[in-house]
Parts: C-alpha cells; structure tokens; sequence
C-alpha cells in the first residue's frame, strides 16, 4: 500500500477513535482528546439528521446544514491553530501529523456532503463555493501531497501555514455565505 494510502487510511481510522474515547474507556483520555472526539461523533449524526430532513423540513435541513459549515470553520481554526504552535515551539512533526490528517479528512467530507446536499436542494451558489474549496484542494494535492507526514510538515511548513490560513479565510466566508443564504431561502419559503 502507497504511504498517501496508508496516511488517508490512518486518519480515517482516527475520526473512528471516539469511539473508545467517549463509549468505553473515558478514564484513560485527556479533556482535550474527549472534546475533540465529541466533534468527530457528532460529524456523522449531523449528516444522518440533514440528509432525512430534507425531505420533510428543508428549513431546518438547512440550519443543520449551517452546523456542519460551522464546525468546519472550527476544524480550520484548530488546524490553523494547530500549525501555527507546531511553529512557534517546534514540537513533534509525528504528533502533528496525526492531529492535522483526521482534520483535513473531515472538512473534506463534510464539504462533499454539502455538495450532495447542495444538489439535493437546489442550491447552485453553495454547491458553486464547494466545488471551489475541492478545487483548491486538487490544487493542493498536485503540489504536495493532501495528507501530510512528518518529513513534508518538517520541510513545508511555511506553505503549511499558507494553507491553513487560506483554509481558515475561505471557510470564514463560506460561513457568512451561508448564513445570508440561509436568510434569503427563509424568507422566500416561508
């Protein structure tokens, strides 16, 4: 198995750690890891309640769908955060790549279901600007690969950074898109 492989497959299986985290050995975890496993058990939940409300309440379809916006915009942010204390106090590269690689896969997702929601309701600008973040991350995977290990982060780290801050601008404005949008199909529905 190629090591992209491996690496997408290790931070799938990670998302899949809360599990054990929240269910069946909550004693042996720090705060911070219950937390963060909160947010990844909540990801699935979130697309099971979107994806059966839209067929009988597009509304509310629509304000879970702006959760989901939302909590990519905080994984962005913790990546952002993430990288830039990698920077400041040079931690372990190995430790960072397994915080940062369950993240990316996350936004990703999340973003592809946005996108199956997007067609679902119809919703063009918004299944526009999704298409626009999977195109910037084709672009970011033709020059480094998508997911990262411990010898890229330790030689890239500036575009890292780059990478993260236009992750966070980009999901700040999709957010406040969101939102306006969300507004106006409101007020046209009801």
């Amino acid at each position: 198995m190629s090591s992209t492989a491996q690496r997408f497959q290790d931070a799938l299986k990670s998302q899949l750690d809360w599990i054990p985290i929240l269910v069946t050995q909550r004693d042996r975890y720090t705060k911070k890891e219950k937390q963060r496993a909160l947010i990844y058990a909540f990801i699935p939940f979130l697309y099971v309640v979107v994806f059966l409300l839209h067929f009988k309440f597009t509304i509310v379809s629509l304000i879970f769908l702006f959760l989901l916006q939302i909590i990519s915009m905080i994984l962005n942010v913790v990546y952002f955060g993430l990288v830039n204390e990698y920077i400041n106090e040079k931690k372990d590269p190995i430790k960072l790549e397994k915080d940062l690689n369950p993240i990316l896969v996350a936004t990703i997702t999340i973003r592809l279901f946005t996108i199956f929601h997007s067609l679902l309701t119809l919703s063009y600008p918004l299944l526009l600007l999704g298409f626009v973040e999977l195109g910037y991350n084709y672009y970011v995977s033709t020059r480094r690969p998508i997911l990262l290990d411990a010898t890229t982060i330790w030689k890239d780290i500036n575009k890292i950074q780059l990478d993260s801050q236009i992750r966070v601008g980009y999901s700040v404005f999709l957010s406040l898109f969101s939102v306006i949008y969300l507004v106006i199909t409101m007020v046209f529905l009801l």
